[in-house]
């Protein structure tokens, strides 16, 4: 069924010049013989009009609307929900952008950076080992004397990285 400018209008509960002021800023869409079907139209009302801007002018009409779930299920966020996720990440942006000026936060690649070099490093420091103790070793056959000698170097070599690693 489809309902001319003025009918839509007086359905709506608008004039027919909110009517005709939707269809020029492309809220709703009439058919091409000027008539506008009322379910199409009720759902192109809702989904496309900044709900702040509705004049409610009775208690039925916002009732209608309110708890008429069907009104506002167009598929997709309300004007409102939209707003709020708008608002939520710009909150949490700017509290990155505080959290990261404040040196709270510090880049990813720095911390890839950092953890590969002091990676390395313990690398270096434990493979250097064999080469540090095998002239303390020599001519040694207690193993007991062995192991304390190893032991001690691990120990040495363990303590100078995790004095480097508070610096970072």
């Amino acid at each position: 069924m489809e309902l001319s400018l003025r009918a839509y209008a007086k359905r709506r509960g608008v004039t027919e010049a909110a009517v005709r002021k939707a269809i020029r800023q492309g809220r709703i869409t009439k058919n091409p013989n000027g008539k506008i079907n009322p379910k199409i139209a009720d759902d192109e009302w809702n989904s496309n009009t900044d709900p702040s801007q509705i004049r409610k002018n009775s208690p039925e009409e916002r009732q209608d609307y309110a708890s008429n779930p069907q009104l506002n299920n167009v598929g997709g966020p309300s004007y409102q929900q939209s707003r709020a996720i708008k608002e939520a990440y710009g909150a949490k942006l700017l509290r990155l952008q505080f959290e990261k000026e404040s040196k709270k936060l510090i880049s990813v690649d720095d911390v890839k950076v950092a953890a590969f070099n002091a990676a390395r490093m313990t690398r270096d420091r434990i493979l250097n080992i064999p080469d540090r103790v095998i002239p303390q070793l020599v001519g040694k056959t207690n193993i007991f004397e062995m192991k304390e000698i190893l032991k001690a170097e691990l120990v040495k070599a363990l303590e100078e990285l995790s004095k480097i690693n508070e610096k970072l």
